[in-house]
């Protein structure tokens, strides 16, 4: 812990998460899915004509991120309220 030392690492679930009794209020994870999918979808129109490919491949993570922030509207919070 401190500067330098190891963070904790949270992985998108959209259940609360924490260390001991410090634990989020997450409910969901279409926040976080949401603004994956737009920023996968601008990449998509941005190197439209300079890599099609690559254009179709951020355009296809865009739709999925979109569908999973649907399968589990809400929130997702790393950290927690109160947490020192």
């Amino acid at each position: 812990w401190g500067k330098g030392g190891a963070r904790p690492v949270y992985y998108a679930t959209g259940a609360p998460q924490g260390l001991g009794r410090f634990k989020s209020d997450a409910t969901g994870i279409a926040n976080l899915a949401g603004r994956s999918a737009a920023a996968m979808a601008l990449g998509a129109q941005a190197s439209a004509t300079l890599d099609p490919a690559f254009a179709d491949r951020c355009r296809q993570a865009a739709h999925t991120l979109y569908a999973l922030g649907r399968a589990k509207e809400g929130y997702q919070q790393g950290n927690s309220y109160g947490a020192p």
